[in-house]
């Protein structure tokens, strides 16, 4: 079995000569030509497993390396990168195996670098400053033990100067792993110190990642999860390789994991020690040296061209080395998909267009646009033949079982299955290839084709392409009609083109750019707004016309579509433009492609550096915030985009604009025709040309005409064309000019029954759009009964005369007997929809205008007769979507809507006697008496603005309903409808009126003052009635004097105390001396004594001595008098009676 696995594995040492041996001197080859002697065998592999997807194998710790060994031990050379071979501490020495990086891989895979094997690299060491002492130290142990043990030569390490601060998470649109490093440029600071100081040639970096919350890595160390750190490794590595073309890997640095049994064996391998760094440098040691200047390449290097196959996983086959290696005008590799090994993506070979059916392959090849060009395949909802392998092979058998497919033609349609350039397209999904260029375009489901859908694909095929319908029968072709083509010579526009091209070949860079156009439109020119017709190269003219601009000198170059899949051919043209101008991809100018999902790997940006710093870049429409230093602008499909989104786009720098238009020319004196459909459409030479003005002009107006309402225009039975043509000639034998078109659908008479039954059931039947919608609105079952005409088109002139025509007056009549004798009639809006288009960015609005008949009763009284009510309902429900749906809408645009009177002047004498009474209670529940207060404090200048703003809604409703019978200017009625209605603020309405700041509040207050003087003038009275009042107290004068009123009080008082004293007399003196008693001081004499002896020495005349009485006082306090009585026997009898409170003078 050893034997067996030494002589697969064909050692790279060349085998000894069949000389005797002896002594020698040692023979000294450069180390290129010795593993170029190892390397160069028959059969070279590629081995892809992309990083961070979760794959099957290959997705965690070095769980791929066991099928890298068996695949290089029956191959010459195998070429893979870092996350095949990684594995932590663990690696395993295979010397025919290329560790290469998967930047690098990716453009070996163009064809732009070689691969130049060697013998040894220097290897230089980068640590991330952001980790701690320890985990540094360890990291250095190991690059230490890689030299003493392993003799790799890892010549010095060097710590960025600031922390990479590295971040990483999972796409939650494609769930793979990814991140970013905050400080790239201390990285790539690091590496050039290292070239510089120690002319290393591989770099291995060590940053530090966030340590990992077990929990979220709980599935990776179980074998079925994502690897969180491999997506931001790879950003890493890619950064250093694409900056400096050197070699290198990523080792990440992170405390250890908590121990865990539940280990899967596939991601033991990062359990094993404390650091990554092993493996990255034993592959570093030995990594091919990338070459990528043309001019250095020498023959022992690595191309492309010599891969024999790729071997990658099914569903990941979406990468640029896939795509390339599949892609390749060369040599082609064998591409083999491994099914088993799965990951989260979903690019699989159909995608891509990595298989092809034979006979479609040798019609492209045989067609004049160039060797393999693309090729668009479209269909309904199933492939005939499937693009994947096993599916395809099953149809295959059943074909041929059933006598539907040639055994011989299965060997020749298997041998182009490699051929790429194929993209598949449902019908459902073609919107997404406007702007790309295909040589070749596939129908399949030729039933399914609609105009639309005919018209979107084959205008993608460029000059000299082939276009392919697959019928399932010959019935299908009765549709179709042969048409004559004339080839004889050059037409006008192709002489037109080649003597521009001849006048400008010496210039540049116009010269070589103008050589690139195949038709004249896409010569700019002078223009700035392109205006084509679909299918005339007008992406392709933007695209040289940007390349022109960079020859220039311009340096910020923004470029806008509604995706950046409809800037392929502009993106495909401004490289061709660079390739007419001697720039040369890699060297002068990089093409950046995107890595999200929704735009597909679409072109987002061109960096170009051969004068100075330039940039192409893609942009959404509504990123129009991020053109503060755009030079020049190129918008693409600008119909596409809505209407105010282009209006922001537009700014203080050159525009160039694409957009599917033409002009009209001015009406001068215009007759309206009834247009026959039959000649319209009966192929005539004359009638095809008048037929396609027709359709300019509704492109033109109304970008929402597609191909399909041509069908509508040739079959619709209930449809009539009218024109506006302007004066004919008849002595020139050419068609007069198209001023309007007008397409009219007779709708209307619909039985009551069927209105009544719609309505019940909430469904609106197809057809008859006015009435089903105006039934729908309003809910009458009335107006659909009526018959009408549902036009299309717009202008006084054409209008008029249609009303005239459908009123009966047949005679002929010129515009001015329209404006003569035409009785005018007011129009009546109708909203149909409050939501804004999704291609114009505007408002859906019927307009209707009655006939003049006797249908319909008509109240005299009511200058809208019949729709009258629901004109008034409309207005209603307009003023109150002002505030919502429409509040973005221009204030100029709402005033015309509203068509409010705004003039009152003849009315300002009877204004007071027009308001009927009770006028102020009815808006009791809208404006109180405070708010009338303070709506004068502000016309007073006393109070600011803001003061009543929470009122100014209410009388702009007032006002606009024509409650308010008040003269304004129409700049005031427009403040009003701004700050009332829509609650803008006063910066808006600046941008709204192109007015000064304080011309608009002096506007403000005027339009205030005179609602206030109107509502103080009509309601005061009402207003005062219903403030609250203080109560009124009256005074009246007494009936005596105060004198006699004293007397008589101290009359009352003596008669008490009278009363009182008798009261208490019972039995004479007895009763007297009681009541005496009580104020008796009672006290021993030897008190006396004793206290005039203690103090006799000080005594003065007139001197007063305290003794306390012992006579007991009866309390009459009530309440608490018990315990205090008590308190206080107990404090004289603690003194004994010491101490006296009786006085004595001396």
């Amino acid at each position: 079995m050893v034997d067996a696995i030494l002589h697969h594995c064909r050692p790279f040492l060349p085998p000894p000569a069949e000389t005797s041996v002896k002594p020698a001197r040692a023979r000294i080859r450069p180390a290129s030509f010795r593993c170029w002697s190892k390397c160069r065998r028959e059969y070279t592999s590629v081995m892809i497993v992309p990083t961070g997807v979760g794959a099957a194998i290959g997705g965690f710790a070095g769980d791929a390396l066991p099928v890298a060994r068996a695949l290089s031990s029956v191959v010459d050379c195998l070429i893979t990168h870092p996350n095949v071979l990684n594995a932590a501490m663990m690696y395993w020495p295979m010397p025919n195996v290329l560790y290469v990086e998967g930047y690098a891989l990716d453009r070996f895979a163009e064809g732009l670098w070689a691969l130049e094997p060697v013998h040894q690299n220097k290897v230089g060491l980068v640590l991330d400053c952001g980790i701690e002492e320890e985990l540094r130290i360890r990291h250095l142990q190991v690059a230490d033990a890689a030299r003493a043990s392993l003799g790799l030569p890892v010549v010095e390490y060097i710590v960025t100067d600031t922390a990479l601060e590295v971040e990483k998470w999972v796409d939650p649109m494609s769930g793979q792993s990814t991140g970013r490093i905050r400080h790239p440029d201390s990285l790539l600071r690091a590496v050039q110190t290292l070239i510089n100081r120690s002319q290393v040639n591989a770099v291995a970096v060590v940053g530090r990642f966030p340590d990992d919350d077990v929990d979220d890595v709980d599935d990776y160390r179980q074998g079925v999860g994502i690897d969180v750190l491999a997506g931001v490794e790879a950003i890493i590595s890619h950064l250093v390789v694409k900056e400096f073309q050197i070699p290198c890997a990523h080792a990440p640095a992170m405390l250890p994991l908590p121990l865990t049994p539940m280990l899967s064996p596939k991601s033991a391998a990062e359990e094993t020690g404390y650091t990554f760094l092993p493996c990255v440098l034993v592959g570093l040691s030995k990594a091919p040296q990338y070459k990528v200047n043309s001019h250095s390449l020498r023959k022992d290097c690595l191309y492309a061209s010599d891969v024999d196959s790729v071997v990658l996983p099914m569903d990941s086959c979406g990468g640029d080395a896939a795509l390339a290696f599949s892609r390749s005008k060369g040599k082609k590799p064998l591409i083999i998909v491994v099914e088993e090994n799965e990951t989260v993506l979903d690019s699989t070979p159909d995608k891509f267009g990595m298989e092809v059916i034979v006979n479609l392959h040798y019609m492209l090849s045989k067609a004049v646009v160039k060797s393999r060009p693309t090729v668009l395949w479209c269909y309904k909802d199933k492939l005939e033949l499937s693009s994947h392998k096993k599916k395809r092979a099953k149809q295959i058998k059943k074909y041929m079982q059933r006598g539907l497919l040639d055994p011989e033609k299965v060997d020749p349609f298997q041998l182009f299955v490699e051929t790429g350039g194929l993209t598949y397209c449902l019908y459902k999904d073609s919107e997404r290839i406007l702007g790309n260029t295909f040589g070749m375009c596939i129908l399949q489901d030729f039933e399914a084709l609609t105009p639309n859908l005919l018209a979107r694909t084959i205008e993608t095929v460029e000059g000299g392409g082939i276009i392919v319908l697959l019928l399932r029968s010959l019935s299908s072709l009765t549709s179709l009609y042969t048409m004559v083509m004339d080839s004889e010579g050059l037409s006008e526009a192709e002489r037109d083109l080649k003597n521009l091209k001849e006048e400008l070949h010496d210039e540049f860079p116009v010269g070589p750019l103008v050589k690139k156009c195949c038709t004249l439109d896409q010569t700019l020119r002078s223009t700035v707004a392109l205006l084509a017709a679909r299918g005339r190269g007008k992406s392709a003219a933007l695209g040289l016309a940007v390349a022109g601009a960079v020859a220039a000198g311009y340096s910020n170059i923004f470029v806008t579509a509604p995706s950046p899949e409809n800037l392929r051919t502009l993106f495909e043209f401004i490289c061709k433009g660079f390739d007419a101008l001697d720039y040369k991809e890699h060297m002068d100018y990089d093409v950046v492609k995107s890595v999200s999902a929704e735009f597909k790997k679409s072109v987002v940006r061109i960096n170009i550096y051969k004068q100075h710093r330039q940039t192409i870049q893609y942009i959404q429409p509504h990123e129009y915030a991020k053109l503060s230093q755009v030079e020049l602008l190129i918008i693409d499909e600008a119909a596409a985009i809505p209407l105010p989104v282009v209006k922001c786009l537009l700014g203080p720098y050159l525009v160039f604009l694409s957009s599917t238009v033409n002009g009209l020319p001015p009406p001068d004196d215009c007759v309206l025709y009834y247009v026959n459909r039959d000649t319209l459409f009966s192929y005539h030479k004359d009638s095809e040309e008048f037929l396609q003005r027709m359709m300019a002009l509704y492109v033109s107006s109304h970008y929402k005409n597609s191909p399909n309402d041509l069908q509508l225009m040739a079959d619709a039975p209930a449809h009539h064309l009218f024109v506006l043509l302007g004066p004919v000639d008849e002595s020139k034998n050419q068609l007069p000019d198209i001023l309007c078109v007008i397409q009219v659908c007779l709708e209307g008479h619909i039985s009551r029954r069927s209105v009544m039954k719609s309505l019940s059931e909430g469904h609106q039947p197809h057809g008859d759009q006015i009435p089903w919608k105006f039934s729908e609105q309003f809910r009458d079952t009335t107006f659909p009964s009526l018959s009408g005409a549902r036009i299309y088109g717009y202008g006084s002139a054409a209008v008029n005369l249609l009303t005239r025509y459908y009123e009966g007056e047949l005679t002929g009549i010129s515009e001015l007997d329209a404006e003569d004798d035409l009785v005018e009639t007011p129009q009546v809006r109708v909203t149909e929809a409050a939501e804004k288009s999704a291609v114009t960015g505007e408002h859906t609005c019927m307009i209707l205008k009655p006939l003049k008949n006797g249908a319909v009763e008509v109240d005299k009284s009511d200058e809208w007769g019949f729709f009258g009510p629901f004109y008034q309902d409309f207005r209603l429900r307009f003023l109150r979507l002002l505030s919502s749906s429409f509040r973005s809408m221009e204030c100029s645009l709402a005033m015309r809507v509203l068509d409010p009177k705004i003039n009152f002047t003849n009315m300002e004498a009877n204004q007071k006697k027009s308001v009927p009474d009770g006028f102020w209670k009815s808006l009791t529940e809208d404006l109180s008496p405070y708010d009338m207060e303070r709506l004068r404090a502000y016309t007073d200048s006393l109070v600011d603005f803001h003061l009543i703003l929470d009122i100014v809604p209410v009388l702009a409703r007032l006002y606009f309903r024509g409650k308010l019978p008040v003269t304004l200017s129409p700049v005031q009625a427009s403040v009003l409808l701004c700050i009332g209605l829509q609650q803008q603020n006063f910066t808006h309405v600046e941008e709204q009126l192109k007015l000064e700041r304080t011309l608009i509040l002096s506007n403000f207050m005027k339009a205030m003052k005179k609602i206030h003087h109107h509502l103080h003038g009509v309601a005061s009275d009402e207003i005062q009635s219903t403030l609250p009042r203080l109560k009124e107290t009256q005074l009246e004068p007494l009936t005596i004097s105060v004198d006699d009123e004293l007397d008589e009080a101290a009359k009352q008082v003596k008669a008490k105390m009278k009363n009182k004293v008798a009261e208490e007399k019972v039995d004479g003196e007895e009763k007297d001396l009681g009541i005496l008693q009580q104020y008796a001081i009672e006290g021993r004499d030897a008190d006396f004594e004793e206290a005039l002896r203690d103090g006799g020495i000080n005594l003065t005349s007139g001197a007063v001595v305290s003794l306390k009485s012992t006579a007991k006082v009866e309390k009459k306090h009530g309440k608490g008098d018990k315990d205090q009585s008590g308190k206080k026997r107990g404090k004289e009898d603690g003194h004994k009676g010491s101490k006296s409170s009786k006085k004595r003078r001396s």
